[in-house]
């Protein structure tokens, strides 16, 4: 193999990336993340690829350029398979904010399916906020402190408390793909 070789997949790469990504939710990975992670999968195919095994080398680079865009969503999938297979199901535990290990989320099994998929998303995508922003929301919203004292824990100002609020909820949002208020 060469660079040539490598150069001529490299189309590939976004075509597998892009195909994935579009059955993703909506703001969760970055399409570049993932092409990142083909041709990442791309390279170890080059040096990997054994002709003698009687495989081709495009099916072969597709194969490994795929698994390592699914290594690498499983590695920042906040929850474990096991979770994850339960949520497709809708046989979320009652007990998830715990095995989650954020938020403890009330489930008294009078929840749809829906609701506590809602419920398991929003908690991945607090999950998967900075840490200053999501310390804040979980401050704020689930322990119930003042801005006065968040600011006095982080030893910032109570405006730099709002702007933290205000700038985790945009982010949270954009991830969502919720639009902001007021726009249509």
């Amino acid at each position: 193999m060469n660079e040539q070789t490598l150069v001529e997949h490299m189309p590939r790469a976004k075509v597998i990336s892009y195909a994935i990504w579009r059955t993703l939710p909506r703001g969760s990975v970055l399409l570049e993340d993932l092409e990142q992670e083909a041709m990442i999968g791309l390279l170890q195919a080059e040096r990997r690829f054994d002709p003698s095994r009687g495989m081709e080398f495009p099916a072969y680079a597709q194969h490994r350029m795929r698994s390592a865009i699914f290594d690498f969503l499983r590695r920042i999938d906040p929850l474990s398979r096991k979770m994850r297979r339960q949520v497709k199901q809708g046989d979320l535990p009652l007990d998830f904010g715990k095995q989650a290990g954020m938020l403890d989320l009330v489930c008294d099994g009078r929840q749809t399916a829906e609701e506590r998929m809602i419920a398991v998303q929003l908690v991945c995508f607090l999950r998967a906020l900075p840490e200053l922003y999501r310390c804040t929301l979980e401050a704020l919203y689930w322990n119930e402190e003042s801005y006065r004292q968040i600011a006095f824990r982080l030893k910032l100002d109570t405006s730099a408390v709002s702007v933290l609020r205000v700038k985790a909820i945009q982010t949270l949002r954009k991830r969502m793909g919720v639009p902001r208020k007021g726009a249509v």
